[in-house]
């Protein structure tokens, strides 16, 4: 041990034997005054980490907890890993790292552990643990120090009773204020001369889903353009960045690490992931069921291309059994909370697509941080019985990946999260050491593998909790059942953060692509089988050997195929209603282009003027399809003239990835110039893809002269002939 570092365990030790000093007079003087006894604040001037409004940290610079041990046992010790982050301009000279706590206190409400959690609490902390020197830190710099109490440290040893510690992580540089970060750590049984009271339990749940999909536009653009005998699955039109892929399975093989780790996944994400221990089935795509209750709009969502059949329990059951192959394979379907709450008519709509069981992440009792009881309930609706299992919300907001409050600083890491929950959960069994319970905790769909393996790795060394499965709390005795349920239900949407305008609109959105989808399915594709006949033009098609085939299979084939576009908009949609707004935005837009491709893959070529030197002439227009199927439509031809003119419309049965050739006719009854437009229409003669112009000129000037001429010579005639029958002697005999 070095100097700096004796001379701080030397003065730590003066310290505590001085609090301890005074703390003892000040108990024999208030005896014999009469004055009743508290524990007294840290003063200002101790040299230990100030508390309340006075600790306020410097916004410049930061700690953050990166490493911490949660449990501390006889042979665990303690050691923390922290990072120190200088935001300013100015360098940061050296300094020292310290950890402080105070061996003798015990949280005695769950206001105080969040005080002293939220940096608002007078908390006294006389105790140095350790402390290490920290070097300069340059401007805009970062620092990362280690800090390990061993085992067999005086302090550690002396702690007589199990529970969590308050534990003050202090940074001192040379030329500025401390800055404190408050956590926790929690001292276990093990090890311990106490008596044990019977453990907590605790099942504890992790949603195998994501709010990360993306739109695969590879695979988009292989399904519509593609070899027709090689496209791709329709559900490959999502996909997951690498990361979060990797993310993913490494959360989906957790399962088999940890045992007691209950797993509930969506289909959607089994299919990108292999291996996975799974405890039960959520709904499709992790499909917001209570915003689907709350628009209360079931026609808005069918358009868009979402039925209940989409994402109601026996969906999810044969997309598993699908993927493993096995059609008497079981396992439990859960409904998991969107972004809405869990009213009386979300509970009976969920009974109605087949789910018993619905998992309540929040805003289900709301009674706050009440600590920790067996929520279950049995809840009678108008379609069956609903048994409703509730999380505890302080545990599951911090195993969800977020912090229990903004001033809870220390749990913006993981490591933090986790300290502040095994101490929290600590509390919850000594508060009522006796009681039979067994609570919920839920983690979030987006918790990383890290932090749900250092949450179980944490859990192990709990020695207060016992970890049940989700039959174990299934089975426990409701707290409330019948009409005392009923009555314990949100009466209104009030709790609710569904931005229901949002989704109105997404849906409007999604509606519209497909019904441009499934126009191109019913009024564009081909689904006759016929054979198009190619014009002498057109680019051989990569599928001639397909289309010599029989006409009822190319027909099937066809149909098939505009199915799997229809479910690939489906796909789609159902992601975008999960409730996350990021990912409703992408799927919405995503399925828009997906429309806007499918369209836009059949378009017209045709020649940017022509030159008529006649009455009739013809004007051919080349239609292009790039899509792995023939395509029948119409095209149409107007122009804003009534001297020169085109007809009006020819059908083209246009073949695979080729091409076909109509002619237009045109007609001039005079000189001039004008523009006809040309566009694609589907078999109902509605327009689609892009329009094409083509300028036409007419060159009859000879016409016209020869007209002029006649007309004069027909004026002379005319004159002549009248002033003959003024002029001429008429015959006696008239």
């Amino acid at each position: 041990m070095n100097q700096s570092r004796a001379i701080w365990r030397a003065l730590t030790h003066v310290r505590r034997a001085g609090v301890a000093i005074a703390m003892t007079l000040t108990f024999v003087v208030c005896m014999a005054l009469g004055i009743g006894f508290h524990t007294p604040l840290a003063s200002a001037d101790e040299s230990q980490p100030s508390s309340g409004s006075a600790a306020m940290p410097d916004p410049t610079v930061t700690l953050t907890i990166d490493k911490l041990t949660p449990i501390v046992t006889q042979d665990s010790g303690l050691s923390a890993q922290v990072t120190i982050a200088n935001h300013t301009d100015e360098r940061l000279e050296d300094g020292v790292l310290a950890l402080y706590t105070n061996l003798q206190h015990a949280f005695t409400s769950r206001t105080e552990v969040q005080q002293w959690a939220d940096d608002d609490s007078r908390i006294p902390v006389p105790d140095g643990l350790e402390s290490v020197s920290v070097p300069e830190i340059d401007a805009n710099g970062t620092q990362t120090v280690t800090i390990d109490v061993g085992k067999d440290d005086d302090a550690l040893q002396s702690i007589a009773t199990w529970g969590p510690r308050p534990l003050a992580v202090e940074y001192s540089p040379t030329n500025g204020a401390p800055i404190v970060s408050r956590t926790f750590f929690t001292r276990s049984w093990d090890g311990l001369d106490t008596q044990r009271t019977p453990q907590l339990n605790m099942t504890v749940v992790m949603p195998l889903s994501s709010t990360q999909w993306q739109v695969n536009t590879n695979a988009q653009t292989q399904l519509i353009k593609g070899n027709g005998d090689h496209l791709p699955n329709p559900a490959s039109v999502v996909n997951f960045s690498d990361s979060t892929q990797a993310d993913l399975r490494a959360k989906a093989a957790l399962g088999a690490r940890y045992p007691q780790l209950q797993t509930i996944a969506d289909p959607l994400v089994l299919r990108s992931v292999s291996d996975a221990h799974i405890e039960g089935l959520m709904q499709m795509g992790a499909f917001d069921m209570t915003a689907y209750t709350q628009l209360n709009d079931t026609d808005l969502y069918a358009g868009a291309g979402i039925d209940p059949t989409d994402w109601n329990a026996h969906a999810s059951l044969h997309a598993w059994r699908t993927m493993v192959g096995d059609n008497s394979a079981n396992r439990n379907t859960y409904a998991w909370q969107g972004n809405g709450v869990w009213t009386y008519d979300a509970l009976s709509q969920a009974r109605s697509q087949g789910y018993t069981t619905v998992i309540a992440t929040h805003n289900f009792e709301n009674l706050g941080d009440n600590g920790a009881h067996t929520s279950v309930y049995s809840v009678p609706t108008d379609n069956g019985e609903v048994q409703v299992l509730a999380a505890q919300p302080v545990l599951t907001k911090l195993a969800s990946g977020s912090e229990t409050s903004r001033a809870a600083s220390a749990e913006k890491s993981v490591a933090g999260r986790v300290a502040r929950f095994m101490a929290q959960s600590a509390f919850y069994q000594m508060e009522q050491p006796y009681m039979e319970r067994n609570t919920l905790v839920c983690m979030g769909a987006n918790t990383s593998a890290r932090e749900v393996s250092e949450i179980m790795a944490a859990l192990h060394n709990a020695s207060w909790l016992n970890i049940t499965d989700l039959s174990t709390l299934e089975h426990s005795e409701p707290l409330a059942d019948g009409l005392n349920a009923v009555a314990l239900l949100p009466e209104s949407e009030d709790g609710s953060s569904v931005d229901t305008t949002a989704v109105t609109a997404a849906l409007e959105s999604l509606r519209q692509s497909r019904v441009d989808v499934q126009r191109f399915t019913d009024s564009i594709l081909d689904v006759s089988g016929k054979v198009p006949t190619p014009s002498p033009s057109s680019s051989p098609s990569p599928d001639a050997s397909t289309e010599a085939g029989n006409a009822d299979s190319r027909g099937s084939a066809a149909k098939a195929w505009g199915e799997d576009l229809l479910q690939a908009h489906n796909t789609m949609a159902l992601l975008a209603m999960d409730g996350n707004n990021t990912m409703r935005n992408a799927m919405t837009r995503g399925a828009s282009d997906f429309a806007s491709t499918l369209l836009n893959a059949v378009n017209i070529t045709s020649s940017n003027s022509i030159n008529v030197v006649s009455e009739t002439a013809t004007m051919p227009v080349t239609v292009s399809n790039s899509l792995p199927f023939p395509v029948d439509v119409k095209v149409s031809s107007i122009t804003n003239s009534m001297e020169i003119v085109t007809s009006r419309m020819t059908d083209a049965v246009v073949p695979a990835h080729g091409e076909a050739q109509v002619v237009f006719k045109v007609r001039v009854s005079t000189a001039g110039s004008t523009i006809a437009t040309e566009k694609l229409l589907d078999r109902d003669g509605r327009a689609f893809s892009s329009t094409k112009y083509t300028t036409i000129t007419s060159a009859l000037q000879i016409s016209d002269k020869s007209g002029s001429l006649f007309i004069i010579i027909a004026f002379v005639l005319g004159a002549l002939g009248l002033w003959r029958q003024f002029h001429r002697k008429k015959d006696p005999d008239e």
